[in-house]
């Protein structure tokens, strides 16, 4: 079974997010691949472009995969997709995308863990997004909430997005990446009630990841409830 992992911005937590179900997953006896499709950001090495959130996947996961796997679309400069595509010579698009990643999707394990790049909206040309790539690749959703001033505006607008691009969200995680934001209880209870899907981690703020703790923070009898329901 296969999720994929979007975000209501860049760097709300998604990797955290990923990894810590990895982990978790692994940690419950399941088999696991991790893929993030398209990175851009990436420091140059004796074998190519390496993206860190990338490397994380590779790292945590129960199966191994060669790098290109993992991440087959991988631009150096930290921009949008589109334009470090474009700035290489290459039109990035959802059908390159699923070509590279479709024999992935089918790999023999239990789950596979899907991250994105940037938020939902994340262009990877003039006319697709991320969120066109998910519609084709018909793959359920898991929303990531960085808990910050403007969250809900965030979550809300993701979400309705999300819907009106006919997209099936099955949970939603809260990480906490301001360590200062006020009302932080105030806010998750807010999001509660307004997003009708269930809330299935509370991430808080840490300096650096430990996906001990986090993965431990995950509530999985419903997640992997509604992955098995949404599969059926």
């Amino acid at each position: 079974m296969s999720f994929f992992i979007l975000g209501t911005d860049t760097s709300v937590g998604k990797t955290l997010v990923a990894t810590s179900l990895l982990m978790g997953l692994q940690a419950k006896g399941y088999s696991t691949i991790g893929l993030k499709p398209v990175a851009s950001g990436a420091q140059r090495t004796a074998v190519g472009l390496r993206n860190a959130d990338a490397l994380s996947l590779q790292k945590v996961a129960s199966v191994c995969l060669a790098y290109e796997q993992v991440n087959p679309f991988c631009f150096e400069e930290a921009i949008a997709p589109h334009i470090a595509a474009r700035r290489q010579n290459f039109h990035l698009s959802v059908s390159s995308i699923m070509q590279a990643c479709n024999p992935l999707l089918s790999y023999p394990v239990d789950y596979r863990v899907i991250e994105g790049a940037g938020g939902v909206c994340t262009p990877l040309n003039a006319q697709e997004t991320f969120a066109d790539l998910v519609r084709t690749a018909r793959l359920p959703v898991i929303l990531v909430v960085g808990l910050r001033l403007g969250c809900l505006n965030h979550a809300l607008l993701s979400w309705d997005y999300l819907r009106r691009c006919d997209l099936s969200v099955i949970a939603w995680f809260a990480n906490q990446i301001d360590p200062s934001m006020e009302s932080v209880e105030e806010n998750i209870a807010f999001l509660r009630s307004a997003l009708p899907v269930p809330c299935v981690g509370i991430f808080p703020y840490a300096k650096q990841m430990n996906l001990d703790i986090f993965s431990t923070l995950i509530d999985y009898e419903i997640l992997l409830g509604r992955v098995i329901n949404e599969a059926n």
